[in-house]
């Protein structure tokens, strides 16, 4: 047994099922358990979970994305000459391509929901609260949820193809 790649696919594996399992729950349980309560309480919630949950999730898929490209240089038998050309790289690049999507959909919907809690702040501190700032608040609560629906969607095929690699 290789324990240099056991820590390696552990520290692989472990930040992208938080990752993964941290996405699909605000996408599909949370954010609409929340919208069905009303926008002032889904605002409410989501604001005070993004300041935690958004870095934290990036930090996990900084994580993922580092050690599986250390992984994919060190997997005895495979490597990066290998992507996309047998079963084993096609798995892997299909997983690794949907995971960097997964990666960039995350960080814009993590942009959007720091613009969208600027905006709530001022609009709660007494700031200008015209048309426009409540029709930005909801554009960019529909477009965060698009891309944290994106971004589980795109980590559902990551692990999907990446999970069947050593199997084609």
């Amino acid at each position: 047994m290789d324990h240099t790649l056991v820590v390696l696919r552990t520290f692989h594996i472990v930040p992208a099922v938080f990752w993964t399992g941290s996405a699909l729950f605000q996408s599909f349980v949370l954010e609409p358990a929340l919208r069905r309560m009303g926008a002032e309480i889904e605002h409410a919630v989501m604001r005070s979970v993004n300041r935690v949950l958004g870095p934290t999730i990036m930090g996990a898929s900084a994580l993922t994305i580092v050690f599986g490209f250390i992984l994919i240089g060190t997997t005895p038998d495979h490597g990066f000459a290998e992507l996309f050309r047998d079963g084993w790289g096609l798995s892997i690049g299909i997983g690794m391509v949907a995971t960097i999507l997964a990666a960039i959909a995350g960080g814009i919907a993590g942009f959007m929901s720091a613009r969208l809690r600027q905006l709530l702040d001022r609009v709660d501190r007494g700031g200008v609260r015209s048309s426009e700032d409540y029709s930005m608040i909801d554009v960019l609560t529909s477009r965060v949820r698009t891309y944290n629906q994106v971004q589980a969607l795109l980590l559902l095929v990551a692990v999907g193809t990446m999970a069947g690699a050593r199997f084609v």
